[in-house]
């Protein structure tokens, strides 16, 4: 990606976020992007923040609450508790962080937008979801010409609305800055529309 302040990506979606040309600090719009990117409509609660910095010891405390459940519950053998208490405790943890997800998502719609798209929308004159495809153009195009900088900004924010004039310019800028790697993307592209139509030739897509 860009090394540039208005390319970012979000910490939670992992997307590249494009923020608005000049206006006001745009770092309230960006989190509320990531989030939206990531599923939530609206602000992440703390305590599900909290459970995601804990990661892999979800695992750990969950095998060792199940093995003492078993440990005091289960009449079998203490080989066989202990085993079927780490069984257990291994099964558990992704189903309880799917939980958690579920229910924090719903918490964070009840306390912003109504669904995903409303928060996008509602950010979108100060920060919008890029693609992969632009931060590498971004890039490119900026380490063949620093100066465009303005220039690339503003396409980048207008291709991300989406706009295709803005997009296709960016291309054009990208195949100039880049044309081994532009012929190579083409050629991909019309490679894998080429299976694609052969795919529907053959009645399979």
């Amino acid at each position: 990606m860009a090394d540039v302040s208005w390319l970012v990506t979000g910490t939670r979606s992992g997307r590249p976020i494009v923020v608005a040309p000049g206006g006001a600090d745009p770092s309230d719009a960006v989190v509320r992007v990531d989030a939206a990117l990531d599923g939530f409509a609206g602000p992440v609660p703390r305590w599900y923040r909290a459970t995601e910095q804990i990661g892999y010891w979800w695992v750990a405390i969950w095998v060792v609450l199940a093995v003492a459940v078993t440990l005091t519950t289960s009449p079998a053998s203490l080989p066989w508790r202990i085993a079927s208490g780490m069984t257990i405790g291994l099964l558990v943890t992704p189903i309880s962080l799917a939980l958690y997800r579920l229910v924090a998502r719903a918490q964070a719609r009840a306390a912003g937008a109504g669904s995903t798209d409303e928060a996008l929308r509602r950010a979108a004159d100060r920060a919008r979801p890029s693609t992969p495809d632009s931060a590498r153009q971004v890039a490119a195009v900026l380490a063949a010409d620093p100066r465009s900088e303005r220039r690339v900004h503003d396409l980048a924010w207008r291709a991300a609305k989406p706009d295709p004039a803005a997009r296709k310019e960016l291309e054009g800028l990208w195949e100039k800055a880049d044309p081994e790697r532009a012929a190579l993307a083409k050629r991909q592209v019309a490679q894998l529309q080429a299976e694609l139509d052969q795919l529907k030739a053959d009645g399979k897509a």
